[in-house]
């Protein structure tokens, strides 16, 4: 399951990336394509035979980025929630205590 999704990102980030420029930025070791001087675009199908591990690298990359940040924003939205349950109860007891004071 998750091959099948790292490839799907893998296939997704092929679609942007239509002029191979995260080819030249990240140039893992590819054949050069017979009968194409100069080593010009290619079509998708061509780019994932020549250039798989490049974007197979690539969405790992996005993958562990997208997961990192998930996890940084549960954790913020969680401490969030503690720290404003924290300030109710306190301004909750605070207006107990001078509703009572008031009564008195």
């Amino acid at each position: 399951m998750l091959q099948l999704l790292l490839c799907t990102v893998a296939v997704l980030i092929r679609s942007v990336d239509s002029d191979e420029e995260l080819v030249e930025i990240m140039p893992f070791w590819s054949p050069v394509r017979p009968g194409v001087p100069g080593e010009s675009k290619c079509s998708s199908l061509q780019a994932f035979r020549y250039h798989k591990t490049t974007y197979y690298f690539a969405s790992v990359v996005f993958s562990l980025a997208m997961t990192g940040l998930g996890v940084v924003i549960y954790y913020a939205a969680k401490l969030c929630a503690k720290c404003c349950a924290r300030k109710e109860v306190a301004s909750d007891a605070d207006n107990s205590s001078s509703s009572s004071d008031s009564t008195k």
